[in-house]
């Protein structure tokens, strides 16, 4: 279904859409490094991002308004239709984006900000989407375990 949806700018090749995401009317996705969102029901593919850098893991907020994506270790927002993005997380360690909480308030990150030479455990953070500090999440051992392992395969 993704395939029909590229223009049809590269009439040959290998097309590798990637890490999709879908919304109530859209489906976002990675495409060439680039965020790529189009409609649910097939069409034409419209590029939200050209940076140098790749991004990833694009998540739509519940109401389908947002995406949020991770690119160069750092998590951003922006409008599902396109226009400028904000960034949320400035950490050297790197930050992914993994879901939305049901409000739309709140980001759940996968970060490696507390991972040390003592634990290798990456931890998951609820970060506000309006601003402010990333608060870390208690899990089990276990579900932490599961989280990470989600996380990764975005």
């Amino acid at each position: 279904m993704l395939a029909a949806v590229l223009p049809a700018a590269e009439p040959s090749g290998t097309r590798l859409l990637r890490q999709p995401d879908i919304s109530r009317d859209q489906i976002a996705f990675v495409y060439a490094g680039d965020l790529w969102t189009a409609p649910r029901t097939g069409g034409t593919a419209r590029r939200l991002t050209t940076t140098a850098e790749a991004e990833s893991g694009p998540r739509f907020s519940p109401d389908g308004e947002l995406i949020a994506f991770t690119r160069a270790g750092d998590v951003f927002l922006m409008s599902a239709q396109g226009g400028s993005e904000r960034r949320l997380t400035w950490h050297p360690l790197a930050d992914r984006a993994v879901a939305w909480t049901p409000d739309g308030r709140n980001l759940l990150i996968h970060s490696d900000r507390f991972k040390h030479a003592l634990t290798h455990t990456p931890h998951l953070f609820l970060l506000p989407v309006e601003g402010g500090l990333p608060a870390v999440q208690r899990f089990s051992a276990p579900l932490r375990m599961v989280a990470a392992a989600a996380a990764r395969r975005t």
